[in-house]
């Protein structure tokens, strides 16, 4: 069962895409800041990147404001289908789904840095196309779910807390 009330001020996918345009943005900021201290070790840096990014999406999904700063701002939260507040690991678990696809990206990109190969370019473009389909999920369901939305029984609502 789910919360009707939410179904009925589902948040639009082009709110989302602003919203986390904006989170997009905050994150180049925390890269910069990261990137600038940690001397230029690429391993520390790529740690602390996907540490932070775990951290900022998973906690603030969690915590009372049920939304990263980018939805805050578009005013649009995060629930379960039965209208509850996401606990911190099935806000984690979202968040893994979520991303673990770009950082498998970011990470063959990397390593692929000296010597560009046909198999990674091929493997990049797969995994691309496999997490965008994801959020165009949200075009073509009623409830406006993405892929993490829908594995994890979470719904994007309008709304401020």
């Amino acid at each position: 069962m789910y919360n009707v009330v939410a179904v009925n001020n589902l948040s639009s996918p082009y709110r989302r895409f602003v919203a986390y345009s904006i989170d997009y943005i905050v994150m180049i900021f925390l890269t910069t800041i990261v990137t600038t201290f940690s001397n230029g070790v690429i391993a520390l840096n790529f740690i602390l990147l996907v540490f932070i990014h775990a951290v900022y999406f998973s906690y603030l999904t969690a915590s009372n404001w049920q939304a990263t700063l980018g939805q805050r701002l578009m005013k649009i939260y995060v629930i379960t289908l039965d209208g509850k507040r996401l606990s911190l690991t099935r806000s984690f678990d979202r968040y893994i789904i979520q991303w673990i696809i770009p950082d498998i990206m970011l990470i063959i990109l990397h390593l692929m840095q000296n010597e560009v190969s046909i198999f990674g370019l091929f493997l990049v473009v797969f995994l691309y196309l496999v997490w965008i389909s994801g959020y165009f999920m949200m075009f073509f369901n009623t409830k406006r779910q993405a892929l993490h939305d829908y594995l994890f029984k979470t719904l994007v609502v309008n709304g401020y807390l």
